[in-house]
């Protein structure tokens, strides 16, 4: 796919795939940035750091995982808790029958390198020479007074967040659950900037475990949203956009050229 540009024929085709945001590295770096502002240290009479341990896995695992290898429970409580854990929302069984697919064709220009390019590096799911190759053909087309162009095929789908807290005490999960829903406004007006579409969100507020011989304390939230993943496939052998009606079909499951409104989805 990511050939040297060199080597580049006009029957090349190069696959990007795009999402916007990462359900998981997203929310993290959101957490990290936004927790500061709470002082938790101060208002936890210094139970809780400014900014709690944030993980990519359900604490409970990586809790359990330490006790595996040895560890004390007193030694986990102490070296690792309190604990945020982000993960994804499991997928809802209807999200296929949810996703919307639409394809058009466009041509490439600055915002759209640009826009490749300001993705962070951990979320991509292509190498940076591929986005080196295609600035190089493209700046060759430019220059040779001649277009490239690309085909977007989209789904919009049913995903979300998962954000759990567990700490040793049931006061450090009351303040960070009171910390986490305060955030959780701020998150989803966020998202909104991205064109993403939150749904309601759930909290389970208190939970108990007693896996590692001590009573554990938790509070988790479910942030389901809408989300467009991307496909975008860029053709060299392409000379002009084709004209064609843009729509919005339903999956398989739905019937299909039915125009959809994307916020009738979830209703």
């Amino acid at each position: 796919m990511s050939k040297d540009v060199n080597t580049l024929d006009k029957n090349t085709q190069i696959l990007i795939n795009y999402q916007i945001l990462d359900e998981v590295l997203f929310p993290q770096k959101f957490l990290k940035s936004a927790l500061p502002f709470f002082n938790l240290e101060k208002l936890s009479n210094g139970h809780i750091r400014n900014v709690p341990t944030i993980i990519g896995a359900h604490p409970l695992a990586v809790l359990r995982g330490a006790e595996i290898k040895g560890e004390s429970s007193r030694s986990i409580i102490d070296s690792k808790l309190p604990l945020i854990g982000v993960e994804q929302l499991q997928v809802k069984p209807q999200a296929i029958t949810l996703g919307v697919h639409e394809t058009k064709q466009y041509e490439v220009n600055e915002n759209y390198l640009d826009m490749l390019e300001n993705t962070p590096i951990d979320e991509r799911v292509f190498p940076q020479e591929l986005l080196d190759n295609l600035r190089s053909v493209y700046e060759q087309r430019i220059a040779n007074d001649n277009k490239l162009f690309i085909q977007a095929h989209s789904i919009i789908k049913s995903t979300g967040t998962h954000i759990s807290i567990w700490t040793a005490s049931f006061e450090s999960t009351r303040l960070l659950k009171k910390v986490i829903e305060s955030l959780v406004i701020e998150f989803y007006r966020k998202i909104q900037e991205f064109g993403i579409k939150p749904e309601e969100y759930t909290l389970q507020p208190a939970l108990y475990n007693f896996d590692i011989g001590e009573i554990l304390f938790g509070a988790e939230f479910s942030l389901p949203f809408m989300i467009r993943n991307m496909n975008y496939l860029i053709d060299l052998s392409l000379e002009e956009v084709a004209e064609f009606e843009i729509g919005f079909i339903l999956s398989p499951l739905g019937k299909p050229d039915e125009k959809i409104d994307i916020d009738t989805l979830s209703d």
